[in-house]
């Protein structure tokens, strides 16, 4: 009877001691439940991302573009530009170029924009935004220079960074956090990094090299890093508007017809961009331009390069009007040659209309030479120009700058809205 008894015991006591294990178990589990859902969610919340929006068009001739399902297309210049998503392939020929803006996923911001040269190949691996607005992370970018040159421009942002990784052939890799203008050119040889504006860091074979402005380095096939070195200056000051119109004076032009309204010009917000628009409408010739002041001895450079980015949304004239004096976009520059003469170079732009040489010619027929040809830019659409060399340029007319005194954007026309995104007057060692 007793061993029945203690039997019995040690059976209760058997099951006391698993429901005791069970229950513990239970509220272990029920406790790592309640700290691992929330660190999920958490982690999903501060983690998750989602695409940013690439537009790619071409600036210049046929654009080849494919896309991360490896699907084909080209790009005609003057057609709207191509959004996509994710991962791509842009391939540029001789005489083309692309321009690539990224914008946030809704579409409200431009975070960068590409400039991509000729004989380029560019792909885009990664471009991705927080998918909520708690998380702190940064806008990524990354990007594989496989051959060729491009440009580089970070926008300044309120709030979230971006962060815009380069990989080159050569195993070496580009961070660039800030907002500045940078450019990257691959070679059989080398890759060149240039700071025209901001700071980016560079890495190669386990070092590390910080580039502010006017610097450059060189990442050989074969080698060790090099820099900083001496590199392309920038001789513009605030001309992509940041700080509003600081440094540039604004000028109102003639007005033909008394009655009628003056040529405004402001620097406004688009996409989150500071953009100088010039808008007047009306009859009769009007003009005004945005003057800035450069006064920079150019005579121990060997390249000087004119960059602009442009829209011109809105024109009434056909071309530049019967006397090719009425561009809704003329880029002035007035220098001093070798000889001490004062000379004006500029390049008109127009959108509309076509060339007929008695009533809408191509070139302005009272400017000073050089007459340069107007060029035509697809209507209400983003375009970067660039001038090529003009020191080589204007020394084969005899006429080789000296001193760049002055750099101008002009406006002109009956009705017109004209943006200017950019003007970059680059100076090369």
């Amino acid at each position: 009877m007793d061993f029945a008894f203690g039997t019995r015991m040690h059976g209760n006591g058997s099951r006391e001691r698993l429901a005791w294990a069970i229950l513990m178990v239970s509220f272990l589990a029920w406790v790592a439940a309640i700290i691992a859902i929330p660190l999920a969610i958490n982690g999903f919340l501060y983690n998750a991302s989602r695409p940013l929006i690439l537009a790619v068009q071409a600036n210049e001739g046929t654009v080849g573009l494919s896309d991360g399902n490896g699907q084909r297309d080209a790009i005609f210049v003057g057609e709207p530009a191509r959004t996509m998503e994710g991962d791509a392939n842009i391939l540029t020929n001789t005489t083309d170029t692309a321009l690539v803006s990224v914008y946030t996923p809704d579409q409200s911001q431009v975070l960068s924009r590409l400039h991509i040269y000729g004989n380029s190949n560019l792909e885009v691996l990664e471009a991705t935004a927080p998918r909520f607005d708690i998380s702190n992370d940064a806008y990524e970018v990354a990007l594989n220079l496989i051959s060729g040159r491009m440009r580089i421009i970070l926008t300044e942002r309120d709030g979230r960074s971006i962060r815009v990784r380069i990989a080159t052939p050569q195993d070496g890799e580009v961070i660039l956090e800030e907002a500045g203008q940078y450019s990257v050119q691959t070679t059989n040889a080398a890759t060149a990094i240039i700071v025209l504006e901001g700071r980016a860091n560079v890495l190669a074979e386990e070092r590390g090299l910080v580039l502010v402005a006017n610097q450059r380095a060189m990442i050989p096939v074969e080698g060790n890093l090099s820099g900083p070195l001496s590199s392309e200056r920038e001789l513009m000051n605030n001309g992509d508007f940041s700080e509003d119109s600081r440094g540039w004076s604004f000028v109102q032009g003639d007005i033909e017809l008394a009655d009628q309204a003056e040529v405004s010009s402001s620097v406004i917000e688009l996409d989150g961009e500071h953009i100088l628009r010039f808008h007047r409408v009306g009859v009769g010739h009007a003009d005004a331009l945005q003057r800035q002041v450069i006064n920079q001895d150019v005579m121990d450079y060997a390249s000087l390069e004119l960059f602009v980015t442009m829209r011109i949304v809105q024109q009434s004239l056909g071309v530049c009007g019967q006397q090719g004096s009425e561009c809704p976009l003329f880029v002035r520059m007035v220098y001093d040659d070798v000889y001490g003469s004062e000379q004006e170079w500029q390049q008109g732009f127009f959108a509309v209309g076509e060339i007929v040489a008695d009533s809408t010619p191509d070139i302005c027929q009272f400017c000073a030479a050089p007459h340069n040809p107007h060029l035509r830019v697809p209507l209400n659409q983003i375009h970067s120009y660039q001038s090529g060399n003009l020191l080589e340029k204007l020394a084969q007319q005899n006429i080789r700058p000296r001193i760049i005194k002055s750099i101008s954007l002009v406006a002109s026309g009956h009705t017109f809205e004209t943006h200017v995104l950019g003007v970059s007057l680059i100076a090369v060692e």
